[in-house]
């Protein structure tokens, strides 16, 4: 029996280096990966089976912003696997941010997202996208997190199965996230990210950032131990990961860059 529903909990790092990928690179489509920890679920019985999976989402591993081919996107996985061996982290997810308005999934996102979930375990692998479009509307993002997530997404045919679960995505205080961030943005600290492109250039440069770090955001309302911002995620969102087949028709186009071979 499959679990009854997946939260996706995303700490403010993660946010942080989305961002600042996606505003140093802002005239290209840039990506990652995202590791963590997930709640292996199961056991004995049918009712531990049935328990609520927990994703944590601790750490975004910036990878390109030129162009992406097979050869890099392998290399890139074995080191970043062999780095959360020794973490004790898995690959838990891919994120994406386009130039593009309409918020489409490109085909490059889809094939990569196929890939990476084809080697994943614990079948809770995603993909969180950087909407352009909410950044656009009022608000700019503050009153909701301006992401798109879409999982479980699967290796088979780069599709999803959420089998009648409820997907959540959640933020400790998205508020003061969104506020620290947008200052660091205003003080042009996004040029100190570094992705796997970037390091294969200047094998000098960390492609791990550790300079780049978030506290969580401290609680607004003195009364409650913790705020966590839940957001249920759309069927609409949750479709857009392979177009056809009953799933919400999604554009095909190639992004920029040449990634013609992977596949």
């Amino acid at each position: 029996m499959m679990s009854s529903s997946i939260t996706y909990f995303v700490e403010s790092t993660v946010a942080c280096k989305i961002f600042f990928h996606s505003a140093k690179y802002a005239s290209e489509h840039v990506g990652g990966f995202l590791i963590g920890t997930s709640n292996k679920g199961g056991g004995g019985g049918e009712e531990e089976k049935s328990k609520s999976r927990v994703v944590r989402l601790l750490d975004a591993i910036p990878l390109f912003h030129h162009h992406l081919s097979s050869p890099i996107l392998e290399f890139s996985c074995k080191v970043i696997h062999e780095y959360c061996k020794e973490k004790k982290l898995q690959i838990l997810g891919v994120y994406f941010s386009s130039t593009s308005e309409k918020d489409t999934i490109s085909s490059v996102s889809k094939k990569v997202a196929k890939i990476c979930a084809s080697v994943a375990e614990g079948g809770v692998f995603c993909m969180l996208n950087l909407s352009n479009k909410k950044l656009a509307s009022k608000g700019g993002g503050r009153s909701s997190p301006p992401f798109r997530l879409i999982a479980p997404i699967t290796g088979e045919g780069g599709g999803h199965s959420r089998g009648g679960k409820s997907v959540t995505l959640s933020f400790k205080n998205w508020p003061k996230t969104f506020e620290s961030i947008r200052e660091r943005l205003s003080r042009g600290e996004e040029q100190e990210i570094v992705d796997f492109d970037a390091h294969l250039e200047n094998v000098r440069l960390d492609w791990r950032n550790p300079s780049i770090e978030m506290n969580e955001p401290a609680n607004d309302d003195k009364s409650r131990s913790s705020r966590l911002d839940a957001f249920e995620v759309s069927g609409e969102d949750a479709k857009e990961a392979r177009g056809g087949g009953g799933t919400t028709k999604t554009d095909s186009k190639i992004c920029d860059g040449d990634i013609g071979d992977v596949d």
